[in-house]
C-alpha cells in the first residue's frame, strides 16, 4: 500500500469514526420535536391535504420561515409517511450530508488531519447542533446547504466555468432560512472580488440561478400572503440590541473555548505572521467567505434586535470552527521545536469537550426524556382539546404548534406568528390592548399564562371565564431549561365582535 492509499484509508476511517460519534450523540434526541417543529408539521399537513400553505386550513399565512422544509414534509406525507417520522428521517439524512460537506471543507482549509478531525468532532458535540439537528426542523438541511455552497465556491475558484452548485445551494438555502440572504450576498460579493476568470459571467449566472429558485416563491408569497417577509421575522424583531448582544455572547460562551483561545493566542503571538499571510491574494480569497460569514451572522441578529437563539447562530458553526481551529494550526506552525504544543491543544480540547458536555447536560438533556418529543403536559393539553372542543371552535394561545396540530382546531395566535394582525397589539406598551383585541376575536378557548385575577384586572370582561385546567409545561428552549411555565386553559363565553 503506497502513501496516498494509506492516507485515503485513514481519511475514510476517521470519517467513519465521526459518523459513529454523531450516531451516539444524536440518538437520544431522535424523538425531540419542539413547538416550532409542530408548526411546520401543521403547515405540511394542510399543504399535503389540499388546504394550501396554511396553519389553519384554507387560511394562507406566511407563518413558516422554511418553505422548502414544508414542501419536503408535504411531499413525504403525500407518499404516505407520517410527518413527524419523515421529519426525523430527513434530519438524519441532512446531518450525514452536512457532516460530509464539513469534512470536505476541513480538508480544504486545515492541513493537519488531527485538527480536521477535532473541528468535525467539535461540530458533532456542539450542544446546539445536538439540540436542533434532530428536532424535526430545518436546521440540519440549512447547515448542509450552507456548507455545500461554501465548498462549491472554494473548489470552483479560478475556473472558467460556473460552479453551479454554489448558487443552487444558496438559492435553496434562502428557501430554508431567511438569514441565508446575508450569506447569499456575501457569496456574490466573494465572486465579484476574487474571481479572475469570467467574473462578470459568474456573478450574472449566480444571480439568475438564485432568482430562478427564489422568485417563484416570492411571487406566491406576495399574491397569497400579501407580503415577502415571514410573519415570524416581524413578530420576533424588537428584543433590543443589548439583549441580542448578551444572548450572542452567551451562545459563544457555551462552546467556543478552544477556538477562542486559539484566536486570541494567534492574534497576540502571530499577528505579524498573520498579516504577512493576508497579503497573499489567494489566502484572502480562500478565507473571505468563512470569516465574513462568521462575523456577519451574529451582527445581523444584533443589528435587528432579534431574540438570538442557538438554533439561529448554529448556521455559523462551519465558519466559527474553521476559523478557530485554523488559528491553532497557525500557532502550531510557530511553535519552537522544544515546545510540546500537543499537550496544550489536548488540554484545551478536553476542556472544550467538558464545557459542551456540561451545556448539553444542563440545557439539552431533559429533551430526551419526552417520549413524544415534547413535554407530556403540552401533548395532553392538545389532545384534551381535540376530545372536548367542537369542530369550528377557535383556540387562542401563544404556543401554537402542539396545540394546533393535536387539537386539529383553528388557532388565534396571540404572538402573531400565524395571525400577523395581532402583532401591532402585542407591541403596544399597554398590555390591556392585546387582551381587549383577543376578546374582540371571541375565541371559544383561551390558553394563557395569566391567572383569572390578573386577566380580570386587565379587562373586567375576563371575569366570565371558566377555568378548565392548569398545565405546568417545560418548554424546549435552552434558556428555559429547569423552569416550568404554568398555562391556564379557559372556556370563554364570548362571541366574535362584528
Amino acid at each position: 500500500m503506497d502513501t496516498r492509499q494509506g492516507a485515503a484509508r485513514a481519511e475514510i476511517l476517521a470519517f467513519a469514526a465521526l459518523i459513529a460519534l454523531a450516531a451516539i450523540v444524536l440518538w437520544p434526541y431522535r424523538r425531540f420535536a419542539g413547538d416550532d417543529a409542530y408548526i411546520s408539521f401543521r403547515f405540511a399537513e394542510n399543504l399535503a391535504s389540499g388546504h394550501g400553505f396554511a396553519f389553519n386550513p384554507d387560511e394562507p399565512t406566511y407563518g413558516a420561515t422554511s418553505p422548502l422544509w414544508i414542501f419536503l414534509l408535504a411531499g413525504a406525507r403525500r407518499l404516505g409517511a407520517p410527518i413527524p417520522a419523515a421529519a426525523h428521517a430527513l434530519n438524519a439524512a441532512c446531518v450525514l450530508l452536512a457532516l460530509a460537506a464539513f469534512w470536505l471543507l476541513g480538508q480544504s482549509y486545515l492541513r493537519r488531519p488531527a485538527l480536521r478531525w477535532a473541528a468535525a468532532a467539535l461540530l458533532v458535540l456542539d450542544p446546539w447542533f445536538v439540540r436542533w439537528s434532530m428536532s424535526g426542523m430545518e436546521n440540519a438541511l440549512a447547515l448542509f446547504l450552507l456548507s455545500s455552497a461554501m465548498l462549491a465556491q472554494l473548489r470552483g475558484r479560478g475556473s472558467a466555468s460556473v460552479p453551479w452548485a454554489a448558487p443552487i445551494c444558496a438559492g435553496l438555502g434562502l428557501l430554508t432560512r431567511p438569514e441565508l440572504a446575508v450569506f447569499t450576498a456575501l457569496l456574490l460579493l466573494d465572486t465579484w472580488l476574487f474571481e479572475r476568470e469570467a467574473r462578470a459571467k459568474k456573478v450574472v449566472a449566480y444571480g439568475l440561478v438564485i432568482a430562478l429558485i427564489v422568485l417563484p416563491w416570492l411571487v406566491y408569497a406576495k399574491v397569497h400572503f400579501g407580503t415577502l417577509v415571514p410573519n415570524t421575522v416581524t413578530a420576533k424583531i424588537g428584543a433590543g440590541r443589548p439583549v441580542a448582544l448578551l444572548r450572542t455572547l452567551m451562545y459563544f460562551g457555551s462552546f467556543y473555548l478552544f477556538e477562542a483561545a486559539g484566536l486570541a493566542a494567534c492574534l497576540a503571538l502571530g499577528a505579524r505572521r498573520l498579516l504577512e499571510a493576508l497579503r497573499d491574494p489567494a489566502r484572502r480569497a480562500r478565507w473571505f467567505l468563512p470569516v465574513c460569514w462568521a462575523v456577519a451572522l451574529p451582527l445581523f441578529y444584533i443589528a435587528g434586535s432579534a431574540p438570538v437563539a442557538g438554533r439561529y447562530l448554529m448556521l455559523g458553526l462551519p465558519a466559527y470552527l474553521l476559523v478557530g481551529v485554523k488559528a491553532w494550526e497557525l500557532l502550531l506552525s510557530l511553535a519552537a521545536p522544544r515546545v510540546r504544543p500537543a499537550l496544550l491543544v489536548g488540554a484545551l480540547v478536553g476542556l472544550s469537550i467538558g464545557l459542551v458536555g456540561f451545556v448539553q447536560y444542563r440545557y439539552c438533556w431533559y429533551l430526551t426524556r419526552w417520549p413524544e418529543g415534547m413535554d407530556p403536559q403540552m401533548i395532553a393539553l392538545g389532545r384534551w382539546l381535540k376530545a372536548n372542543s367542537e369542530p369550528g371552535e377557535v383556540i387562542c394561545t401563544d404556543q401554537i404548534g402542539v396545540v394546533g396540530s393535536l387539537s386539529d382546531r383553528a388557532i388565534l395566535d396571540s404572538a402573531g406568528l400565524i395571525s400577523p394582525e395581532m402583532q401591532r397589539y402585542n407591541r403596544n406598551a399597554d398590555e390591556r390592548v392585546i387582551w381587549r383585541e383577543i376578546r374582540r376575536h371571541g375565541p371559544a378557548w383561551l390558553i394563557a399564562r395569566h391567572d383569572k385575577a390578573r386577566l380580570t384586572a386587565l379587562d373586567p370582561a375576563y371575569e366570565s371565564l371558566d377555568l378548565v385546567g392548569v398545565y405546568e409545561v417545560q418548554r424546549e428552549g435552552g434558556g428555559d431549561a429547569g423552569a416550568l411555565f404554568r398555562y391556564h386553559l379557559y372556556r370563554t363565553h364570548w362571541r366574535r365582535a362584528r
